[in-house]
């Protein structure tokens, strides 16, 4: 997936002001040793060979491919973290995906439960009502079926 980094503001992390003129690369997060720089592109698509940070301090808008986050490194500055805002929507789609997912293995694993009541009452599953009458006594009083329990 390729990911669009907006005109954001050079901020030195450490002062917190603006870094004007500056020109860096940019690399993966992972690559702690800053010794791989990643392909890029302006927004238009041309190949970039670094970054640059205009006189007011913008970073000029880029596209990086495969990295939501990326450090952009310029001179003596320290590496600042630069995120896609396509890399946070993508983030913020899967983790909806996964927690719908979670919610129906859930409601699932619910409508597979045995809900239980007080003694001398019936058990309901969605497979059906368990009796004495149809389910053979296991222990204690209690009565079980092949998918289910009934208290005596």
């Amino acid at each position: 997936m390729e990911y669009l980094y907006e005109s954001i503001p050079a901020l030195d992390p450490v002062t917190g002001q603006l870094a004007p003129n500056s020109e860096g690369q940019v690399y993966a997060p992972t690559d702690v040793a800053l010794a791989n720089p990643l392909t890029v592109r302006g927004a238009s698509g041309v190949p970039m060979t670094s970054i640059k940070a205009g006189p007011q301090g913008l970073i000029e808008v880029f596209r990086v491919d495969e990295h939501p986050k990326v450090l952009w490194v310029s001179g003596s500055l320290p590496p600042i973290v630069l995120t896609s805002l396509d890399g946070l929507q993508a983030a913020a789609d899967a983790a909806a995906a996964s927690a719908a997912s979670s919610a129906a293995a859930a409601e699932e694993a619910l409508s597979r439960s045995v809900r239980l009541g007080r003694p001398g009452a019936q058990v309901w599953t969605d497979w059906g009502t368990f009796t004495a009458a149809n389910a053979p006594t296991v222990a204690e009083g209690a009565v079980a079926g092949d998918r289910g329990v009934m208290l005596q």
